[in-house]
């Protein structure tokens, strides 16, 4: 918490970047000091993020490049990737939604005829691009951060009785 109370009034402490940012929040009511705090939070992270390269214009096979330039790339991430491109490439980073998240996987279902298994490592893949965006400051927030994946079918083994064994 980064609230406290000096004398009889709440102050906010709030450290971004080992830097300590206060502001006395001028108020003797808690619900207001923490109505307050968050007000001064988002005007933190506005100025942080203005200093930031922001970019939710940026199409998508663009921040592919960048991702696969950097270091964070592996081989992994880049034969799925292959997977995706065909379908993100010319989308803005501010349209890719967890509704287009879903529609890419019934798209790459039926076209394909992959399992719900693969498409959740294609849609991982997506995910973690958008966070290496969210890193370097080209988008404010990740729109597939908590996106659900599809539940995995279970593929039942045959246990056979000792009869129905081969010697």
């Amino acid at each position: 918490m980064s609230l406290y109370k000096r004398g009889k009034v709440y102050w906010s402490y709030i450290w971004i970047n080992n830097v300590r940012h206060s502001r006395s929040l001028k108020t003797k009511s808690k619900l207001e000091a923490i109505r307050r705090e968050i007000d001064f939070r988002n005007e933190l992270d506005i100025t942080r993020h203005k200093k930031s390269n922001i970019n939710p214009e940026m199409r998508f096979a663009e921040l592919v490049t960048r991702f696969t330039g950097s270091s964070l790339a592996k081989p992994y991430h880049k034969e799925r990737i292959e997977m995706l491109l065909p379908y993100f490439g010319d989308t803005p980073l501010c349209e890719i939604t967890k509704p287009l998240a879903e529609e890419f996987r019934r798209y790459r279902i039926h076209k394909s005829g992959v399992t719900d298994s693969t498409v959740n490592h294609d849609i991982g893949v997506l995910r973690h691009i958008l966070f290496y965006a969210l890193d370097n400051g080209i988008l404010l927030i990740n729109p597939l951060s908590r996106v659900r994946m599809a539940g995995i079918r279970r593929v039942r083994q045959p246990v056979l009785a000792l009869e129905e064994e081969l010697p």
